[in-house]
């Protein structure tokens, strides 16, 4: 019981005697009756009082009350022979359809704290709130009850699911609906909650288990979703949904779309890889240990090899493709070995000066390729070296142009040079170089060379053109591709927590869609570390090493 009351400013002695008539309250109405229904708003209700025989100081209060379903009562205003008050009731849609019956004692009392009560009279309150019925009720419809979300086997970070935007449509909502989730505690789901995505949609935002703490195979967990009128749920509407996830940890998924792909891992630990556009097949030079290697062929579309693997010496640690796939070069301790790639058999023993910190192949030459050791660079054709050689200190390399010239990068400058070769060999660097940079490579195309971290150098002088550069993307290791008119390029999205490759139209430089790789790491960050270099495989083939996994990305993503 709640009492509050309000005093009247004294008036006249109140006269009479044991004869005076009983004082009276006289409410209009007698009894109040109101509805509405659960999606409607909250209603209210006037009353006036008029008393009869009250004396001159008299106090009424309307403030003792039950609450089934009033919320409220205004504080009265009154004189001696009248008064009036509003009565608020509980939002609707935080009560089950049915009649709540209250009451409001109405009190005239001789003092303000209502301790002689002069007279009380009931009034009857009834409050019936009324299910919605009909078109005009709130209703939702979801697109599906099964939900799957895939990852790499090798993927370190917690996936985010992201809520599809028109999972759930909400219909005939007098306000945003409430939308309680549950899921297990336990298993592959870290977190689950309900994200609106406008007024009238709304999906699941999931947090799951990493997948690189899981064994491959399809893991299930049902999520329940109820959605409300109200906080408490007092009105749920329909029947609570039951969404089930399938949690697919895997070494191959396809993402549909125009921009679609299929990526795939292999669990290769590569020291260096190489392809080409001509065929589905990625090399891989593996190690095995701590003083072992092989060369060894991927089908990029399988993962298989009908090819036993070719071991070579423990000092490889580059390796190049010939543009037609006729040969693959390796490095030795002071030699380089070419290789039948048909064959994985060793076609041809190359002595050199010192071990090989790199290796170029002739575009069109097959057989023709450069190699910079410590102390010089050189230009061999089959087993033959060219007499014309420049300084060492080269420790990345790629061929560009006609006539054909060499770009080297400076391990102690870090400054990618162009050196022009000839019949004869090789001759120094042609000035002005580019740099100092931190990347590893510039692959050229179209006129342009492609460096890692999205710089773009004019072939022909060697200087800046422009950056490649995507919203919020850090760029690492860059690969174009003429054919294609695009270059591909690991980023490190921020506010992502993942890593990805952006493409990017090679006409106009801009950005044109990003596909997904597995995060190495709880940080979320693409670095050089991370993703070692790219390389283009058959028609739409794109191949990434970890240096403990081989992924491969092919699809329209890639193109043609």
């Amino acid at each position: 019981m709640v009492l509050a009351l309000v005093g009247l400013a004294a008036l006249s002695g109140c006269g009479g005697g044991s004869s005076s008539p009983a004082p009276t309250i006289t409410a209009s109405p007698a009894s109040v009756t109101v509805s509405a229904s659960v999606v409607g708003s909250a209603p209210t209700a006037a009353v006036s009082v008029s008393f009869a025989n009250a004396p001159s100081g008299v106090f009424f209060s309307a403030s003792d009350f039950t609450t089934s379903g009033i919320a409220g009562i205004s504080t009265p205003t009154y004189t001696a022979t009248q008064g009036s008050f509003t009565i608020t009731f509980h939002t609707p849609d935080t009560l089950k359809p049915a009649t709540y019956t209250d009451t409001v004692t109405l009190l005239l009392c001789s003092d303000a704290q209502c301790k002689v009560v002069l007279k009380s009279s009931p009034l009857p309150v009834s409050y019936t709130v009324t299910a919605a019925t009909g078109p005009s009720a709130p209703q939702v419809a979801l697109d599906s009850t099964t939900l799957t979300y895939s990852a790499l086997y090798m993927d370190q970070w917690a996936g985010t699911v992201t809520p599809d935007p028109s999972a759930f449509t909400f219909t005939n909502f007098p306000a945003a609906p409430v939308v309680q989730v549950s899921a297990p505690t336990t298993g592959v789901v870290s977190s689950a909650t309900f994200v609106m995505t406008d007024a009238t949609h709304g999906g699941l935002a999931l947090v799951l288990q990493p997948a690189s703490g899981l064994a491959q195979g399809t893991y299930s967990t049902v999520i329940n979703v109820t959605v409300c009128l109200d906080q408490a749920c007092v009105n749920p509407v329909g029947s609570p949904f039951a969404v089930t996830l399938q949690y697919v940890v895997t070494n191959r998924f396809t993402v549909a779309g125009a921009n679609g792909y299929t990526i795939a891992a292999y669990p290769l630990m590569t020291t260096a890889f190489a392809a080409n556009s001509q065929q589905n097949l990625i090399y891989a030079l593996v190690g095995e240990g701590s003083n072992t290697a092989s060369v060894q062929e991927i089908d990029a579309t399988t993962g298989l090899s009908a090819l036993a693997p070719l071991p070579v010496t423990s000092w490889a640690r580059t390796l190049a493709l010939s543009d037609d796939g006729q040969y693959l070069y390796t490095n030795g301790e002071s030699s380089v070995e070419q290789i039948q790639a048909s064959t994985l058999t060793v076609s041809l023993t190359i002595p050199t000066p010192t071990g090989p910190s790199a290796i170029a192949v002739e575009p069109g030459q097959s057989q023709t390729i450069a190699v910079a050791t410590e102390n010089v660079l050189q230009i061999y054709d089959s087993a033959v070296a060219r007499p014309n050689s420049a300084g060492g200190g080269v420790f990345a390399l790629t061929w560009t142009g006609t006539p054909a010239v060499l770009a080297g990068l400076f391990a102690t400058t870090t400054n990618f040079c162009a050196f022009p070769v000839n019949a004869s060999g090789v001759s120094e660097p042609v000035l002005p170089c580019v740099g100092p940079h931190d990347q590893y490579s510039l692959i050229f195309a179209n006129g342009f060379g492609y460096a890692d971290g999205g710089t773009v150098v004019n072939q022909t002088t060697m200087t800046l053109v422009t950056t490649l550069s995507a919203p919020n993307a850090t760029i690492t290791v860059v690969v174009p591709d003429a054919t294609l008119g695009k270059a591909f390029a690991t980023t490190s999205l921020m506010g992502s927590g993942g890593c990805y490759i952006e493409s990017f139209n090679l006409t106009s430089n801009a950005p044109i869609a990003s596909a997904w790789l597995p995060t190495l790491s709880g940080g979320g960050s693409c670095t050089y570390g991370s993703y070692r270099a790219i390389a283009r495989w058959g028609a739409n083939g794109l191949a990434v090493s970890t240096g403990t996994d081989l992924i491969a990305i092919s699809g329209a993503f890639v193109g043609p």
